[in-house]
């Protein structure tokens, strides 16, 4: 009888103790646990706002600059248009030969006279001549107040569907309103918007880009939105803020009814607006599974301190003590894992049991994980590419085959190291401050890395891709590399690009490259009011060296000749072989009169004429035979033409200066002649 009071005594007070603990460790981890939870969702808002005013923000600024740029190419063109503005046809001219423009517009481009009335369009199936577009309010922008404006968005006249306008003012030389150069965009068709909107935001998000004046959706990342109307004011007050100017984040019902979390952010150059917006069930997504877990692992816990409890207190844990001292002197010997003694045929017995268990499948592992380790090496070995690991610090932590043969020494020696020992200064700022990208920055790049001079080797050129290798946490602690050598091919490549612009036989730009930069310099001389020169160079005394010698004589003339036209030539002008005997020398930047820009183009041609006058000394070889000199004279006939911002295209300029060309010739060669001014065939003598 004493015995059971003892034992029911012994199991009141062992049931006590074990729900005055469990009692204890439940409420502060539940209470942690909803802490917690209250934290993190406010957190979670808190960095999703910040994502979205991010993407607002880059989207705000991207359309900014498509509406400058926009703006900015039609202000160029309408420049040029006040003297074209009393006949139509040739403004319908005008827009037919700007083909490039009309693709900044997907649904065309027009051009208004000061009342309205359309004169000019593209493409002309779009049926707007004659329409008169006064009460747009781009239109009437540019035509009232004489600014580039970009108009709200609205169902198109003449194409029945949603667009919106730019416009900028054509202005006469007095800086009166002549008109107005009008670009128009279909909100439904592909257009520039896109770029930014179409990509829904996250799963369910979505991108809206607003018109605050009209309260309407101009594009979104759903097109079905596009001319939808936002709730009327004081329905939602985020929405009424967002018009009103405000830029923030925050929480409201959308017209669809679903909570969202919104960020919004003003565009400068348009009375819009940009909303990211993203369902707060979506946000709290990864909340809600954290939550979840949360609750199971509260729950976890409460019933293993429980159970740890009543055993405590029930078997004084003496086994698991065992089990640890034996483990504890195992590891701290760095002895191999043996199995524990199981003393008892009980729970702690079987637990021991259970663990020696997993000791064999840990050691199973291991040697599966070995030769896993082994067949990646060998993989690894065996591909054409570069393959490492670096740490945080930029120490290699592995190298493939082809990396040591590249660096010439064993993966021993490259362990541990930086690529200061590989590699020079220059190169090896490069690729620290790629590896930085990656490692501070998470991102992955893809790059060409060049000049990574290895010791002893040339320079060579690398593809290289590189991205970060993060733990469970998301923690970045490595960084891998794939490196392909493309040396061969950046040869190739600068080998081709020669041949395509450039003579083969003297290395001048070829008439490829001529008319590429004879437009820029038309250009450039347009914006500066600065003449420059065509010369037209033809060699009066070739045929008879070929003839006499062959062609081995007649290239090293034209090498030669290429040689002092480069050397009578500025570094900003161009000398360049069309074929055959004739050269070309455009000069750049003489000055704002014609008659100075003239006595000093012609003061180079007579110093190229000069130049090419002087005698030929030419070294040939023969089979079999010593190697010769043989002496040519050899003179030039040189046309020049003068060029402007007022020149009509380059291959005018080449046909004129050619023209002066031949009038020299007619005239007995060896001289230099000037095309007269405008498009004129005449010649004028130097």
């Amino acid at each position: 009888m004493n015995a059971r009071k003892k034992n029911s005594l012994a199991l009141s007070l062992q049931t006590r103790v074990t729900v005055l603990a469990l009692a204890v460790f439940t409420a502060g981890i539940w209470t942690f646990s909803f802490y917690i939870r209250q934290i993190l969702q406010e957190d979670l808002l808190r960095i999703a706002g910040d994502q979205q005013r991010s993407v607002a923000g880059y989207i705000a600024v991207e359309i900014n600059h498509e509406l400058a740029d926009r703006l900015t190419v039609m202000s160029r063109i309408a420049d040029g248009l006040p003297p074209r503005m009393h006949d139509a046809a040739i403004l319908q001219q005008t827009l037919e030969d700007l083909p490039a423009f009309l693709h900044l517009f997907n649904a065309g481009v027009f051009i208004t006279d000061a009342n309205g009335d359309t004169l000019a369009s593209l493409p002309l199936s779009a049926g707007r001549i004659g329409i008169n577009y006064q009460d747009c309010d781009y239109i009437a922008a540019a035509l009232q107040d004489g600014k580039a404006t970009v108009g709200s968005s609205a169902m198109g006249r003449a194409l029945s569907a949603p667009v919106f306008g730019m416009a900028v003012p054509i202005l006469n030389a007095q800086g009166e309103v002549v008109g107005a150069l009008a670009g128009v965009t279909e909100l439904q068709k592909a257009n520039f918007l896109d770029q930014v909107t179409l990509n829904p935001y996250g799963k369910s998000g979505y991108i809206l880009l607003v018109n605050a004046s009209n309260r309407s959706i101009i594009t979104s990342s759903d097109h079905s939105r596009i001319m939808e109307k936002l709730p009327e004011p004081g329905v939602n007050p985020l929405i009424d803020r967002y018009i009103s100017g405000a830029e923030e984040t925050g929480i409201t019902v959308n017209p669809r009814g679903i909570e969202v979390l919104a960020s919004s952010r003003q565009l400068g150059i348009a009375d819009w607006f940009i909303v990211v917006a993203l369902p707060v069930e979506e946000a709290l997504a990864s909340f809600h599974k954290l939550e979840q877990r949360n609750l199971l692992a509260a729950l976890l816990m409460t019933l293993l301190v429980g159970v740890l409890t009543w055993r405590v207190m029930r078997r004084q844990l003496q086994p698991v003590h065992q089990a640890i001292s034996k483990l504890t002197m195992l590891t701290d010997r760095n002895l191999p894992l043996q199995a524990l003694n199981v003393e008892r045929d009980d729970e702690i017995g079987q637990l021991i049991e259970s663990f020696n268990r997993l000791l064999k499948m840990v050691a199973l592992r291991e040697s599966e994980l070995r030769k896993s380790e082994q067949e990646l090496s060998t993989i690894l070995d065996n591909i054409n590419a570069h393959v490492f690991l670096k740490d945080t610090e930029g120490r290699y932590l592995f190298a493939n085959r082809y990396t040591r043969d590249m660096f010439g020494v064993p993966l021993e020696e490259i362990v541990g190291q930086t690529d200061a020992r590989f590699f020079d200064a220059e190169s090896l700022a490069q690729i620290h401050r790629n590896d930085r990208l990656v490692l501070d920055e998470g991102r992955t790049i893809r790059i060409e890395e060049i000049n990574l001079k290895s010791p002893g080797k040339e320079q060579q050129s690398f593809l290289t891709i590189k991205l970060p290798l993060r733990d469970e946490a998301g923690n970045i602690y490595a960084l891998c590399g794939i490196s392909t050598d493309i040396t061969d091919y950046k040869h190739r490549e600068k080998k081709m690009r020669q041949q395509a612009f450039h003579d083969e036989l003297t290395s001048l730009p070829n008439r490829r490259l001529l008319f590429d930069r004879l437009d820029l310099a038309i250009a450039a001389s347009r914006r500066s009011n600065l003449y420059g020169a065509l010369l037209f160079i033809d060699l009066d005394n070739f045929k008879p060296l070929n003839d006499s010698h062959g062609h081995e004589a007649g290239d090293l003339l034209l090498i030669e000749v290429a040689r002092r036209l480069q050397n009578c030539s500025r570094d900003v002008d161009t000398v360049a072989r069309l074929g055959g005997d004739e050269f070309v020398v455009m000069i750049q930047n003489l000055d704002t009169d014609d008659e100075r820009s003239r006595s000093q183009a012609a003061i180079i041609a007579e110093k190229i004429h000069v130049a090419l006058s002087e005698p030929y000394k030419l070294k040939l070889k023969r089979e079999k035979r010593r190697a010769f000199t043989i002496e040519h004279a050899c003179t030039a006939s040189i046309g020049v033409c003068l060029f402007h911002s007022d020149e009509q295209s380059s291959e005018d300029i080449l046909r004129r200066a050619d023209q002066a060309m031949y009038a020299v010739k007619e005239s007995g060669r060896n001289g230099i002649q000037f095309a007269a001014v405008g498009n004129s065939s005449d010649v004028g003598a130097v």
